[in-house]
C-alpha cells in the first residue's frame, strides 16, 4: 500500500490463502490455511477502528472442519479455527502478540420439510502472554 503524502506509512502486504475440500457420500471436510503480512494501519483500523502507528502485523491461521450426515435427517459438524498474530516491535506500539482458537460443534435435525432443530456449542481460548491476560469462554 502506498501513501502519497507520507512515505513512512508505505507497506508491502502479503495475503496467501489455501482452501481445500474433500467430499464423500456422507461427509465433507474442509481445510483453510492463511498467511497475512500487512500494516497495522490497515489491519487494526479494520479490526478495532483504532490505530496510532504503522507497524508490520503477521497473522497465520488454520481452520479445519468436518461435516457428517448421520442419517437422512441428522448431521454433525465439527470445526476448529486457530490464529496466531504477531506485531513487529509490539512492546513499543501498545499492541500485543496473541493467539486465539475456537472449537465448534453443531448437531442439526430436520423435523419437517420446513423446520429443523440445531444445537451449537463453541469454546474459545485467547492468549496474549505479554499482556498478562488469558480468556477462556
Amino acid at each position: 500500500m502506498r501513501y502519497i503524502d507520507n512515505d513512512e506509512l508505505d507497506s508491502n502486504n502479503v495475503f496467501i490463502t489455501l482452501d481445500s475440500f474433500l467430499l464423500s457420500e456422507f461427509s465433507q471436510g474442509k481445510l483453510g490455511v492463511a498467511y497475512t503480512r500487512d500494516s497495522t494501519i490497515q489491519s487494526e483500523l479494520l479490526d478495532t477502528g483504532v490505530t496510532d502507528v504503522s507497524n508490520t502485523r503477521v497473522q497465520k491461521s488454520i481452520a479445519p472442519s468436518w461435516q457428517r450426515t448421520l442419517s437422512e435427517y441428522t448431521t454433525l459438524e465439527l470445526g476448529y479455527d486457530y490464529s496466531d498474530v504477531s506485531y513487529e516491535d509490539a512492546e513499543t506500539i501498545g499492541l500485543f502478540d496473541y493467539d486465539i482458537g475456537t472449537f465448534s460443534g453443531t448437531v442439526s435435525r430436520l423435523l419437517t420439510e420446513f423446520d429443523y432443530l440445531s444445537a451449537t456449542f463453541y469454546y474459545t481460548a485467547y492468549d496474549a502472554p505479554d499482556a498478562q491476560n488469558e480468556f477462556d469462554d
